[in-house]
């Protein structure tokens, strides 16, 4: 099954979009063994935690919140400094799912708005990794942030009234910057106001974040609000997020596929965005209320 479309009256979804729309998964919930594969993770990568803590390059109160977390004094940053320290492309929903189990899911979701901060520095030769230090990062990094907060999105699209409530309560306090802002509105995109104010701007010139945002928006006049700052760049786009962006806010995303075409590389991608074009209505449609 596909998820409905909405507004079917004004828009009906070409059956290649259609196609590409995310199938419906059951109710996301932690796995069962996610705290366990994530404490063997985590031992595994015990010396590794030690040489990153230990090194004169480290950021101090870094070191003192991971030590802290560790130790079994949690905070969100101590946390997202043992995610991103123990981090593995393969454990990405493992190691948030035991944050989430083990702290619930506010914590997690602060733990991640923390992540974009977390700079776990290091070289690699072969297998071999040396000049670790954990740094705090230079402005607001998104490669721990993009994965680990999809997955807790998904968790809370499945939780009851009040662990939302509490989630979004949880997260108030971290909407200190335009980055941890668009983060936020992604993870709790019912909170119309904020992603109202993520609307008016800055808008980072960063592709992660701006697809975050466009994946929370709720009213098709606010791709327009946020024009150019809507593009994402070099192959940025594909039909799946077309597909799920135009399920929720109608045929107003053809204005987005101008940047798909400028983005796209080698002749095959062009045609790939002609043909979604070509797909769309052209006649215009009655426009909803001015958000």
């Amino acid at each position: 099954m596909h998820q409905k479309i909405a507004d079917e009256d004004r828009f009906e979804m070409p059956a290649a979009w259609l196609r590409a729309l995310p199938v419906l998964r059951a109710a996301a919930t932690p796995a069962e063994d996610a705290v366990e594969k994530a404490a063997r993770r985590y031992a595994q990568e015990a010396a590794w935690f030690e040489e990153m803590f230990s090194s004169s390059g480290s950021d101090p109160e870094l070191v003192k919140e991971g030590r802290a977390h560790r130790e079994g004094s949690p905070s969100p940053l101590g946390a997202a400094v043992e995610i991103a320290v123990g981090w593995h492309y393969t454990m990405v929903d493992v190691l948030v799912d035991a944050c989430v189990t083990e702290h619930g899911l506010p914590f997690a979701a602060r733990a991640v708005v923390e992540l974009g901060c977390v700079n776990p520095h290091y070289m690699q030769a072969g297998s071999r990794r040396y000049d670790a230090a954990l740094r705090r990062a230079t402005g607001y990094q998104t490669y721990y942030v993009q994965e680990t907060a999809a997955r807790i999105r998904d968790l809370l699209a499945a939780v009851d009234e009040e662990t939302r409530r509490r989630t979004v309560e949880a997260l108030a306090g971290h909407r200190d910057s335009a980055e941890r802002r668009i983060v936020v509105s992604y993870l709790v995109p019912g909170e119309h106001a904020w992603v109202d104010e993520c609307c008016e701007g800055p808008i980072p010139n960063d592709s992660v974040l701006r697809r975050m945002l466009l994946l929370s928006l709720y009213r098709a006049q606010q791709i327009a609000r946020i024009g150019e700052e809507a593009r994402l760049g070099w192959n940025g786009w594909d039909l799946q997020l077309l597909a799920t962006l135009a399920n929720r806010l109608g045929p107003a995303v053809g204005s987005l596929l101008e940047d798909a075409f400028d983005g796209a590389y080698g002749s095959d991608r062009h045609r790939d965005v002609a043909g979604w074009a070509a797909e769309l209505p052209t006649e215009p449609t009655t426009p909803s209320a001015c958000c």
